[in-house]
């Protein structure tokens, strides 16, 4: 994600340097009009921004993991905090190589029934 971040702040630089590099826009069946280069790379910068806000809304969803809820969700059998400490561990694995912060999710069995957040941020082409 800062990589993301570090594009879209150059693209902005660039917009402002090239402020005043006039070039024709073109929109599809619509008249060709004047636009600078800088408007056309903010507006890269601005895909680039949103595309990041949508990745990490994402991320919040996929860090909630359905542990605790046994076979159907109802915790029988297994410790109350075998979630939550089974979380932390696989958190501190996996930070290592990147900031996951993983946390159980509260409605055990919905999230081992519904993969909504998966599903989501993948169909969104954020694989």
């Amino acid at each position: 994600m800062p990589a993301i971040g570090d594009l879209a702040a150059s693209f902005e630089a660039k917009a402002s340097a090239w402020s005043d590099v006039v070039k024709i826009g073109r929109t599809h069946l619509q008249d060709a009009v004047p636009l600078t280069f800088g408007q056309e790379i903010s507006g890269w910068a601005a895909q680039l921004r949103s595309a990041a806000a949508r990745i990490e809304a994402g991320f919040e969803e996929l860090r909630q993991i359905p542990l605790g809820g046994t076979a159907v969700g109802t915790g029988l059998n297994t410790h109350p905090e075998f979630g939550v400490r089974v979380a932390a561990e696989r958190d501190g694995h996996l930070r290592a190589g990147r900031c996951v912060q993983q946390r159980v999710v509260e409605q055990v069995d919905q999230g081992l029934r519904y993969q909504f957040a998966v599903a989501q941020h993948f169909d969104a082409g954020c694989d």
